[in-house]
C-alpha cells in the first residue's frame, strides 16, 4: 500500500499540467480537470453576467458601478444610507463612493445631504427621478435575470447561494496566501 501511494505522489508530481488543487475532493481519480472546468465555468460566468451589467447600465445612461451603487440604493430598507455604509455595502472605497454618488447626485439620480446625527457624514438617497428610471426599466431587468437564472430551482439557488457565500468567505483566506506573490511582483 505504501509503494503504491508513493508511486502516485510520484506520478502526480510529474503529471502535466501540475495540480491546480491538492484536495481530495476537489480531485476525480488524482486529477483535477473536474475542478478546473468549473473555475472556468466561474470565470465565464462571472464575465457573462459582468457584460449584462455593463449592458443594463448603458441602458439607463449610467457606469457599471453606478448601476450597482443604485441597484443597492433602491433595495435599502432605510430610505437612506451613509456614503460609508454604502461603500463597505460594495466593498469599494469611500472615495470612490464620494465621486460616483457626486455624478448621480448631478445627473439627479441621487440626494444627497449632510446627516443631521453626524455633521462628517452623508446621506444618499434615491430621488423620485430615481425611483421612477428603475421601475421603468425593472421589466428589462426581470426580463434579463428570468433567463440568465432559467436553470435554477428554489433548492438550487438556496445551494447557490450558500456555496456563493462559503466561497465569499474562503477567498479571504486565498488572497492572504496569495499576498507573497503580489509583493514579490511590486519589488520586481
Amino acid at each position: 500500500m505504501g509503494e503504491f501511494m508513493a508511486g502516485q505522489r510520484k506520478s502526480q508530481r510529474n503529471a502535466w499540467p501540475p495540480l491546480s488543487v491538492s484536495r481530495g475532493p476537489l480531485l476525480r481519480e488524482g486529477r483535477d480537470d473536474d475542478f478546473r472546468r468549473m473555475v472556468e465555468g466561474m470565470v465565464e460566468f462571472a464575465s457573462v453576467l459582468q457584460r449584462i451589467r455593463d449592458t443594463l447600465s448603458q441602458h439607463l445612461g449610467v457606469s457599471t458601478p453606478q448601476y450597482a451603487m443604485l441597484m443597492l440604493l433602491a433595495r435599502q430598507e432605510a430610505k437612506e444610507v451613509t456614503t460609508t455604509q454604502l461603500a463597505a455595502l460594495l466593498h469599494v472605497s469611500l472615495a470612490f463612493v464620494v465621486t460616483e454618488s457626486s455624478k448621480l447626485a448631478a445627473a439627479g439620480w441621487i440626494a444627497r445631504r449632510r446627516n443631521p446625527a453626524d455633521a462628517r457624514s452623508v446621506l444618499i438617497s434615491l430621488t423620485e427621478h430615481g425611483r421612477q428610471t428603475l421601475s421603468a426599466a425593472a421589466p428589462l431587468i426581470c426580463q434579463v435575470n428570468d433567463r440568465l437564472f432559467a436553470p435554477l430551482t428554489r433548492r438550487s439557488m438556496t445551494l447557490l447561494t450558500q456555496t456563493i457565500l462559503e466561497l465569499l468567505d474562503s477567498s479571504k483566506a486565498a488572497l492572504e496566501a496569495a499576498a507573497p506573490l503580489r509583493c514579490r511582483k511590486s519589488s520586481a
